[in-house]
């Protein structure tokens, strides 16, 4: 919450593009710290795109957002609820937990409200990046994110991203 930059990015578990930016986090982690925010917000437009982001929020609710992000870009192939349902048990989490969340409205909702959010902000295809509210055009890899961050901290902040 206290952190001086924000980076959102845009994703589809089921995309190619995403799956190789997915390097980055990592990098970009140790290179910030604290400092940054990174949001992943869900613009799931694949076949299996939606119900891959409730499984990833289902997992989120259990603390394993991150780990299930990697876990899941290492199989984009085997996207099916059974898939997604293996995985939770693969790594270690409640799963009548994670089934019940797979299926809420709450879950539901949060999906809906990142779709709703990248139409606002004009986000159409993933990976999509915005730092400090400017959308990040070019590459993805985390040598150019890392640049934009740093320009974005020496420069000025601009419009938030919309919610």
């Amino acid at each position: 919450e206290d952190a001086q930059l924000t980076l959102v990015e845009y994703v589809d578990f089921e995309c190619a593009y995403c799956a190789h930016a997915t390097g980055s986090w990592d990098d970009l982690r140790a290179h910030f710290g604290d400092d940054l925010r990174y949001v992943v917000r869900h613009l799931p437009h694949h076949p299996h795109g939606p119900i891959a982001a409730r499984a990833s929020e289902a997992a989120a609710n259990q603390g394993m957002f991150w780990p299930w992000l990697d876990f899941v870009f290492t199989r984009q192939h085997a996207l099916e609820r059974e898939h997604l349902i293996g995985y939770a048990v693969e790594l270690g989490l409640d799963v009548e937990r994670f089934i019940a969340d797979l299926d809420s409205t709450a879950v539901i909702e949060r999906v809906e409200r990142d779709l709703a959010s990248a139409v606002a902000s004009g986000a159409h295809a993933t990976p999509t990046f915005f730092v400090e509210g400017r959308r990040l055009r070019g590459s993805y890899d985390a040598r150019t994110v890392t640049a934009a961050l740093e320009a974005s901290r020496r420069g000025t902040r601009t419009q938030e991203v919309p919610s």
